[in-house]
C-alpha cells in the first residue's frame, strides 16, 4: 500500500508529460478535437500582489497578464472571436473561442477594454440581486471572514462549497447575524459587483452581450422547479430593460438537471452554458436551447498548456480514464 500511494504522484506527473508532449504536436500541426472553445472567468486581479490581500475568494487567480496570454494564445491559433451574437454559420474549419464572464465584478473592466481594443466579442452574466443591491457576492464575504480567522484557503473552500446548494438570502442573512452587516460591504473596486447604470454603459448588443446567471446565483441542479422557473423569468425581464433579450443562461457553478432546459427554452433561452472543462463541436444545431460547455482555465497554471491539453484529441489520461471505466462496468 506504501508503495502504491509513492508511486501514484509519479504516475500522474508521467500521464501529464505525456498529455502535454502530445497537446503541443497536435496542436502545433493545426489538429484539435473540439472546434468551439468557450472560456469561463470570474473576478480578475489587477496582478498577484492583489490576489494575496485576501480580498475576495481568489477562485481561479485569473490575473490581467494571465487573461491576455489566454487571448494571445487563442489569437495565435487563428481563433474566430465569437459571442451570443457574434455568431458566424460556421468558422470554415478554424477554431471558434467565446469569452465568457461569470457573476458581475466590476474589475473586469480592464479585461472589458482589453477586449474592446482588440475588438473580441464577449459575454458577461450577472448575478442580478447583488447588481440591484449593491452587496459584495457571498462567497467574497464569507472568504474575508474565514481569512480573518486564520483559516487556509483550502478550509475556507470547504466552507462556501457547503453552502452552495443553499439559498443565497440564508446566507447572507446568517453572515450579517455572525459578523454583521459590514460583513456583505463591499471592500471596493475589486470585490464590488457592477450597477444597473454600469452594466447598461457597457451592453452594447455587439462586441458585449449580457446573459442570464440568475437573480440571486441558484442551484439550478437542487432549487424547487417554480423558484428556477421565477428566476430565470425575472432575470430576462430585468436584463431587456437594458438593450437586447439575453439569449444565454450561463448555468450558477454548473449545475443543473433535465427539467432546466424546457424553463430555459420557455424563457427564451438558445443557449445554455455549463462549466465541466470540455469543448464542443462547430457548428452548432440549428434547434435549441443548445447545450455548451466551459471551461473555466485556472491562472495557476500556464494558459498555453491547459488550452493545449484541452484542444488536443489525443489524451492518454482520457484514454486511460475511458478503460478503467469499462473494466468497471464489466466487473
Amino acid at each position: 500500500m506504501w508503495v502504491q500511494e509513492r508511486l501514484k504522484p509519479l504516475a500522474r506527473r508521467g500521464v501529464g508529460f505525456i498529455d502535454d508532449q502530445l497537446a503541443a504536436l497536435s496542436v502545433a500541426g493545426g489538429r484539435w478535437s473540439p472546434s468551439l472553445l468557450i472560456v469561463c472567468f470570474h473576478g480578475i486581479f489587477r496582478d498577484s500582489g492583489e490576489i494575496g490581500q485576501n480580498l475576495r475568494d481568489p477562485q481561479e487567480a485569473v490575473t490581467l497578464d494571465f487573461f491576455t496570454s489566454v487571448l494571445d494564445f487563442l489569437a495565435g491559433l487563428g481563433a474566430v472571436f465569437v459571442n451570443d451574437r457574434v455568431w458566424p454559420p460556421e468558422a470554415g474549419g478554424r477554431l471558434a473561442a467565446w469569452i465568457t464572464f461569470d457573476d458581475g465584478y466590476k474589475n473586469n473592466d480592464a479585461a472589458l477594454e482589453i477586449l474592446k481594443r482588440r475588438r473580441i466579442p464577449a459575454t458577461l452574466f450577472p448575478v442580478l440581486d447583488n447588481v440591484a443591491d449593491g452587496d459584495s457576492f457571498w462567497w467574497d464575504a464569507m472568504y474575508r471572514a474565514g481569512k480573518k480567522r486564520g483559516l487556509s484557503d483550502a478550509a475556507v473552500a470547504v466552507e462556501i462549497r457547503s453552502n452552495l446548494a443553499r439559498p443565497a438570502a440564508e446566507i447572507r442573512a446568517r453572515l450579517r447575524s455572525d459578523f454583521g452587516p459590514e460583513i456583505l460591504r463591499p471592500v471596493g473596486e475589486a470585490d464590488r459587483p457592477y450597477t444597473w447604470e454600469e452594466l447598461a454603459a457597457r451592453a452594447d448588443g455587439g462586441l458585449l452581450t449580457l446573459g442570464n446567471h440568475t437573480l440571486s446565483h441558484l442551484h439550478l441542479g437542487q432549487a424547487p422547479l417554480e423558484d428556477v422557473r421565477r428566476e430565470l423569468g425575472q432575470a430576462q425581464e430585468r436584463l431587456s430593460r437594458l438593450g437586447r433579450h439575453p439569449a444565454s443562461l450561463a448555468l450558477p457553478m454548473g449545475f443543473h438537471r433535465p427539467d432546466v432546459f424546457p424553463l430555459a427554452g420557455a424563457a427564451g433561452l438558445d443557449i445554455v452554458l455549463g462549466v465541466s472543462g470540455g469543448g464542443n463541436a462547430w457548428p452548432v444545431p440549428e434547434a435549441g436551447p443548445w447545450f455548451l460547455d466551459r471551461l473555466a482555465i485556472n491562472g495557476r497554471e500556464p494558459a498555453a498548456r491547459q488550452l493545449r491539453r484541452l484542444l488536443s484529441p489525443h489524451s492518454l489520461k482520457r484514454f486511460l480514464k475511458s478503460r478503467f471505466r469499462r473494466a468497471g462496468e464489466a466487473g
